[in-house]
């Protein structure tokens, strides 16, 4: 008797658990490692499920090094037959078209030399 399925009662109302609540999804998912045992890396796609993993087993390796320095401003930016632009902030580089304007990319020795040409410029003249 005990195997049979109940039926309810009249008046019961039968109604099902609440669903679990959404979770958050990991972006981009991150892969952990387990540090205790040799098994297989586990790709975790949910904040919840990452959470619940104990830190002293599980470990991961960040997927991007350390944040890129702040740029420096003014920075300037180029395009074929055309003027150069100076660019002054983050907002103005909202303006440029990136796809034709490009950065130009200064080098060491050329920084020296302009550098050098500055300070020559700078001395007082003598005859």
């Amino acid at each position: 008797m005990a195997d049979q399925p109940t039926t309810p009662t009249t008046g019961e109302v039968i109604t099902a658990p609440p669903p679990p609540p959404p979770k958050t999804p990991l972006d981009p998912p991150k892969v952990f490692y387990n540090l205790k045992w040799h098994v297989p890396p586990i790709v975790i796609r949910f904040k919840e499920d990452a959470d619940a993993l104990d830190p002293a087993e599980w470990g991961t390796i960040p997927a991007e090094g350390p944040a890129p320095p702040e740029p420096k401003w003014p920075q300037l930016y180029f395009d074929i037959n055309v003027p150069p632009l100076v660019v002054d902030s983050a907002d103005d580089l909202k303006t440029v078209d990136t796809s034709r304007f490009k950065p130009f990319p200064f080098t060491k020795s050329l920084l020296d030399a302009s550098s050098a040409n500055l300070e020559a410029a700078e001395q007082p003249a003598t005859k």
